[in-house]
């Protein structure tokens, strides 16, 4: 989760200023919570656990931010697995060839 957190801090400081959001107006209400759920720039807060605390963290951030934070943070992790070897066999992997 810490990763998460740092990954979050590094790609805000990175984003560019985001434009401010459209506003759709659709036919029906329906419609309406569809087009704000597919908007990047729809602003999304989350509770965070923090270290050390039994209080959560609020962060707030774009839609886009969140979805690059957690692409971010898969990338991480599969690099740092493939590093180390984890989920490989072969004979690199102390398995013995006749």
């Amino acid at each position: 989760m810490l990763v998460l957190a740092l990954v979050a801090a590094l790609a805000a400081a990175d984003a560019p200023p985001a434009d401010p959001p459209t506003t759709v107006a659709p036919a029906n209400v329906k419609g309406a919570k569809a087009a704000a759920d597919k908007d990047p720039n729809r602003m999304v807060c989350k509770s965070q656990p923090t270290p050390g605390s039994r209080m959560a963290t609020r962060v707030c951030a774009t839609q886009l931010q969140w979805d690059r934070n957690e692409e971010a943070s898969r990338q991480f992790m599969r690099d740092s697995q493939s590093k180390a070897g984890i989920g490989e066999t072969g004979p690199s992997q102390g398995m013995r060839t006749p």
